[in-house]
């Protein structure tokens, strides 16, 4: 290993040396590479020493901090053509670039993997902003407490942003728990890229906790409607004028397919006749277009897919089925005015994405279904986020099961055993006292309602009104004050 300044000949013929200090040395595998460095001789001196140190990192089983700063300062191209020596690995040549160069690389593999354009838009900007209010400059800078530490204080201070009007004015604005997550989702996923890109060896985000996230905890919440109130919105929305040239009746067919499938706006804007399976009533949302870019089948109800084959009629299998315009919830809005059903009350929003909530709500207080079933339809990966968030509690089904509970007032009645019920019914009967005679709707047998034959009877409401019979005794052996009794007046 050494430096030398090789000679070549003129066009004159004349020999001369080069500007530049070459490096001439072998491989482990007995190849002898030669490349250029520096015009300075001292500057190709210090390189040679440290390259040195380099070569023997074998032997070290690390690369110290003064390697590991002279390899972050060294040009792209030199660092390139170390590595086809073999001198370096990809990950620490792709450490000293710059963090926001990653970030673009990402945007550009995200584009041409044929990702959503909203989604892209929504996490690129978030993470670029994590990375510069950090100040992080390469990968080996980032650190998980700067990172927490500056997502907290998005969420409880806030941050100066400028309102542009006419006249510029500024406030406080904070980030919600949805959005913090949001934050450390994007992070996430850009981690996960570095990785599988081999610019890292590990997730640098993985560390980041999430935080319970519940459906008061969102600034917008979704309203769920009733059924009453998605009929009156469809029949309504058939025969309205047009709104950005869609018809009414267009637009009741898309409530009704959202309401019925949990499809998103994303999603059916990119659907095509050939999705359609008219003769089973099946719509496959292809794994283009779904968000989890997985391909899934949805049934439909037989009548809802006979609307939408007379509605796409004579047209060609690669049409897209709906006109769906960019911003849907103003649409939804419009219809919802005309029906006279509120957009937004005290209880949320009904904006176009809470058709997918009404979809959840509804399949889940189905008699025929459950969480299972319910997850496996909205296409979540976990059943929390169907549960916490999609699947909202419906007022009529739960005075229907309060009433369904079994009545806790029927006095006891002693069997003996001896007659044709079984030992089972005379011990539960015994243990429960519940007296089986009708059946329930929770399947067990209901007991009679009258008030003569409860425990608040007459002849039984001695321990509410009146003294106990027997002194009580408590651990201490002291005698029980008349005031401690709070059901002895």
């Amino acid at each position: 290993m050494k430096l030398f300044k090789p000679k070549y000949i003129d066009r004159n013929g004349k020999k001369h040396k080069t500007k530049k200090w070459y490096l001439d040395f072998s491989t482990a595998n007995g190849i002898r590479h030669k490349f250029p460095l520096y015009t300075d001789k001292t500057a190709s001196e210090t390189f040679l020493t440290n390259f040195r140190k380099l070569c023997d990192r074998d032997r070290e089983s690390f690369i110290g901090k003064d390697i590991q700063e002279w390899i972050d300062k060294m040009p792209t191209a030199m660092l390139k053509k170390i590595s086809s020596f073999g001198m370096l690995e990809n990950i620490r040549i792709e450490g000293t670039k710059l963090i926001f160069e990653h970030i673009q690389d990402w945007k550009k593999s995200l584009i041409a993997s044929g990702a959503d354009i909203n989604h892209i838009q929504a996490i690129i900007p978030r993470a670029t902003k994590v990375v510069k209010g950090c100040g992080f400059r390469v990968i080996g800078d980032i650190d998980i407490s700067k990172v927490e530490t500056f997502l907290v204080r998005l969420r409880d201070v806030g941050e100066v942003v400028t309102i542009k009007t006419q006249k510029n004015r500024t406030k406080i604005k904070k980030i919600g728990k949805a959005t913090y997550n949001g934050y450390i989702r994007a992070l996430r996923q850009f981690g996960k890229w570095l990785v599988d890109m081999n610019k890292a060896r590990q997730n640098p985000f993985n560390m980041l906790k999430r935080i319970t996230c519940t459906k008061d905890d969102q600034k917008r919440p979704a309203r769920t409607l009733t059924v009453a109130e998605i009929r009156s919105l469809i029949a309504t929305t058939a025969n309205a004028p047009d709104y950005l040239g869609i018809p009414g009746r267009e637009r009741a067919l898309i409530y009704l397919l959202c309401n019925e499938s949990g499809i998103r706006a994303g999603e059916a804007r990119q659907l095509q006749v050939r999705d359609f399976d008219f003769a089973n009533w099946i719509l496959t949302i292809r794994a283009e277009i779904a968000k989890n870019r997985k391909e899934a089948q949805m049934p439909l109800k037989k009548s809802t897919a006979e609307f939408i084959q007379n509605h796409v009629r004579g047209k060609l299998p690669s049409t897209t089925v709906f006109n769906i315009p960019a911003k849907p919830f103003l649409m939804i809005k419009q219809d919802l005015e005309r029906a006279g059903i509120p957009y937004r009350n005290e209880q949320g929003t009904a904006h176009f994405h809470a058709q997918r909530h009404n979809f959840s709500t509804n399949i889940f207080a189905a008699s025929t279904s459950n969480v299972k079933t319910t997850q496996s339809l909205m296409r979540h990966s976990d059943p929390r986020l169907t549960m916490n968030i999609y699947t909202h509690g419906v007022p009529e089904l739960e005075r229907m099961a309060i009433e369904s509970l079994p009545n806790l007032l029927q006095k006891v009645v002693k069997k003996t055993g001896t007659d044709e019920n079984s030992v089972f019914d005379v011990c539960l009967d015994k243990c429960t006292g519940f007296s089986r005679t009708n059946t329930d709707s929770s399947g067990q047998n209901a007991v009679s309602l009258s008030e003569s034959n409860t425990v608040f009877s007459p002849a039984k409401t001695a321990f509410l009104s009146g003294k106990p019979k027997y002194p009580r005794k408590d651990s201490n052996l002291q005698p029980l004050a008349p005031e401690a009794n709070a059901l002895s007046n």
